[in-house]
This record gives structure tokens, C-alpha cells and sequence, in this order.
């Protein structure tokens, strides 16, 4: 049997058409993903766009390490470090329209990303 690794992108990719974008509207909510290896690579989400009121949903795909994600003056998230539990998203509301960085904590010089929402 051959294993195939799945990188970031493939990972994105499998969870936007499970979850949906932006275009899939409030129901699903706009995915911010942290995929395998996040500490180093990054998000893979490094840009996401939500509508103001919809859901925003942070998936930790790492199967190794808990990351978070905060909102740069958007709403006060419980830092809740994604992945030490058996839990590995959480859901939130879009804040008001406009621009805003985000980071996880753990990891605040690799994994940051901007959240634009109309």
C-alpha cells in the first residue's frame, strides 16, 4: 500500500468544499484553515472573505500541534488553543464590515492571515 501525503493546499481545498466560502453564505461560514505543518507554513487560509454577520469557521487540520486563531479588533474570541481536545474548529460571527488581521498565537511570526468582510 502507498501513503500519500496531503499538503496545505489539498487539505483547503477537501475542507472550502466541505464547509464552503464565502460564496456559500451564512449557513456554512468562511473557512480559516491551519493545515498540517501551520507552525512553519502558515495558514493556509492567508486570506479570507466573510460577509458581516455570517459565520467565520477555524479549522485545525494539524494533526500535531493545538493553534488558535485571534481577530485584530474584530470579536474577543476565547483563545481556545484548537486540537488539545478532541475539538478541532470553532465557529464565530463576522465582525462589522472592514479589514482585519489575524494570527495564532502560539505561532504570531508564521501563521497570519487577513480577513476582509463586507
Amino acid at each position: 500500500m502507498r501513503k500519500v501525503k496531503v499538503g496545505a493546499a489539498a487539505a483547503a481545498a477537501a475542507l472550502m468544499a466541505t464547509v464552503g466560502g464565502p460564496q456559500a453564505g451564512a449557513a456554512t461560514g468562511t473557512p480559516i484553515v491551519a493545515g498540517p505543518g501551520a507552525a512553519v507554513a502558515g495558514f493556509a487560509t492567508k486570506e479570507a472573505v466573510a460577509v458581516s454577520g455570517g459565520k467565520v469557521v477555524f479549522v485545525n487540520l494539524d494533526p500535531l500541534q493545538p493553534h488558535n486563531v485571534v481577530i485584530i479588533g474584530g470579536p474577543a474570541l476565547p483563545v481556545t488553543n484548537v486540537g488539545e481536545t478532541d475539538e478541532k474548529k470553532i465557529t464565530f460571527t463576522a465582525p462589522a464590515p472592514g479589514t482585519y488581521e489575524f494570527y495564532c498565537t502560539p505561532h504570531p511570526q508564521s501563521m497570519r492571515g487577513t480577513l476582509t468582510v463586507v
